[in-house]
């Protein structure tokens, strides 16, 4: 072999060993980015699903506008004959309206809101912040309610005042500070006030056409 071929083959060598190496690095990146992705998808569907419960108070929730027809109804009594607990919870909106200060004539203060009528055992996952901090069945029911603070500043209230909604007054026992079913930042149609769902009928909002989730 001539001294010209010898030199042209480790010029061709010198120069596929870079397109080989370039190769490398590129298969290289290739997968630690597949790698990269394959675990952060991991991690972030194990960190939903762990939340899931908490997003939601439950593991599974049914939302509806109406009363669950009667197939609905018959496996949810399924599931509970199986050994699942259920709870309610009613949400409407409604105008709360604080007492007139200065009798019949003074105008009365009111103030759309949003009604949460809930049942024993709320929630099942997650932590209802209150204040003060006491068990839930001591600061709602027998018409006691909780509210949001922002609720106190509109009406001029103070905890221990009353608060019409619908047809009765209910006493203002505490504040809600934070609900583990409500996501941060979903839009509201006003303060939340926090019931027992036994005192909801009582207030005559849950009539024919009611909008009630």
């Amino acid at each position: 072999m001539s001294d010209w071929a010898i030199r042209q083959a480790a010029r061709e060598l010198r120069g596929a060993g870079r397109h080989f190496g370039y190769l490398v690095a590129c298969v290289t990146l290739g997968v630690a980015t597949l790698v990269a992705v394959g675990t952060l998808g991991r991690s972030l569907e194990r960190t939903v699903a762990e939340s899931g419960k908490t997003l939601m108070g439950a593991d599974l929730e049914i939302r509806a506008s109406q009363p669950l027809g009667a197939g609905s109804a018959a496996a949810v009594a399924g599931l509970a004959r199986a050994g699942a607990r259920s709870t309610r919870v009613l949400e409407l909106a409604a105008m709360a309206q604080a007492p007139a200060e200065s009798g019949p004539a003074e105008r009365a203060r009111v103030q759309l809101v949003e009604i949460k009528a809930v049942e024993t055992g709320y929630p099942f996952y997650g932590r209802l912040v209150t204040a003060p901090a006491e068990p839930l069945d001591a600061l709602i029911g027998e018409r006691r309610a909780l509210v949001q603070s922002t609720l106190l500043s509109r009406l001029g209230l103070a905890v221990g005042d009353a608060l019409r909604i619908g047809e009765i007054d209910f006493r203002i026992t505490g504040l809600v500070e934070s609900e583990p079913d409500r996501a941060v930042g979903v839009f509201s149609l006003g303060p939340r006030v926090l019931i027992a769902a036994a005192d909801l009928e009582a207030t005559g909002l849950v009539q024919p056409a009611s909008r009630v989730t």
